[in-house]
């Protein structure tokens, strides 16, 4: 669940209805939507930890933190939007997939459909590739793979004979259920810490080399212009420990599971400068996991380039 602590741009000259009637805009109501925001936040102070739904609160401007913020710091994840790579209307989901209408109007996130995902084991292309200077080449040769299977499963998503057999492609009026010309295609990417260990590296210390690898990756996932594609890093753990298992197997590589930089050992204003320049390339979805998610850190946070953070106490997934 997204809250909004303000009235967005692209909602505020929508109507407002009141039993039935319209009664205004959305931006006439923005005093009320804050004071809803406020109870509800009183509410799950006093309620304790929730387990679902995952509760985002997105931050549009800096004047916009709720003063009783602190309260449920440690349940809620927080979007900033301020950074401007971020889109007017980005969402994020449960499992930190990032969702916006950057292509169409704001209408179109209604009904927005994640057409495919499918997951790069970037330590099993270190492993294939033996070394840095061919990284970039073996991630070229896999996002051709990767091109092939999403437009072949595009074209079936679209043909006639699947389209006709489910209620997606219904229509209300002159809108679809869904849109699939404006859906994407997910890429995920997992094991950026391993990867840079099977190259003899850490990924702390080589920053360039790992921004250089996810934008090789950025470039190579345009598929077609009318496709959208987004680059998510995983942490999901039964990925992370089959990817890894099938490794320990066919290269004797010895990792319990593979992590991302999620997972960095590094205090929290390093993570959150560190970790800001990939979550603007990774618009598919990303998280920074802090030690302690306190005011002092929100306002590092909204200074920075971090699209989604949590702290200790919340799980990333």
């Amino acid at each position: 669940m997204n809250l909004e602590t303000c009235v967005p741009d692209c909602l505020k000259k929508i109507p407002a209805y009141l039993a039935g009637r319209e009664v205004g805009v959305l931006s006439d109501y923005e005093a009320e939507a804050k004071e809803l925001l406020d109870l509800f936040i009183e509410v799950l102070s006093r309620k304790g930890k929730t387990q679902n739904p995952k509760l985002v609160i997105k931050i549009r401007n800096k004047r916009d933190v709720p003063e009783n913020i602190e309260k449920v710091l440690d349940q809620i994840y927080l979007a900033n939007l301020i950074p401007d790579w971020q889109n007017e209307n980005a969402n994020y989901m449960f499992d930190w997939c990032r969702f916006e209408s950057g292509l169409k109007d704001w209408k179109r996130s209604v009904g927005v459909p994640e057409l495919q995902m499918i997951t790069l084991n970037l330590p099993r292309l270190a492993l294939l590739s033996k070394d840095e200077g061919k990284i970039l080449e073996t991630i070229s040769e896999k996002f051709e793979l990767i091109k092939k299977c999403m437009l072949s499963s595009l074209e079936n998503i679209a043909s006639k004979r699947i389209s006709e057999l489910n209620f997606l492609s219904h229509k209300t009026g002159d809108d679809s259920y869904c849109n699939f010309d404006d859906g994407i295609c997910l890429i995920g990417v997992i094991g950026m810490n391993e990867m840079m260990k099977n190259l003899g590296l850490e990924y702390s210390e080589n920053k360039d080399l790992a921004l250089k690898i996810l934008k090789h990756m950025k470039k190579e996932s345009k598929i077609l212009q009318r496709i959208r594609t987004g680059l998510v890093e995983l942490d999901f753990t039964p990925v992370s420990q089959s990817f890894a298992k099938s490794d320990n197997i066919k290269f004797r590589s010895q990792h319990a599971k593979y992590t991302g930089g999620v997972d960095l050992k590094l205090d929290d204003e390093e993570k959150i400068d560190f970790l800001g320049d990939f979550h603007r390339l990774l618009k598919g979805g990303h998280m920074c996991k802090l030690s302690n998610l306190d005011a002092e850190n929100i306002n590092k946070i909204l200074k920075s380039n971090i699209g989604l953070a949590t702290g200790k106490g919340i799980d990333v997934i």
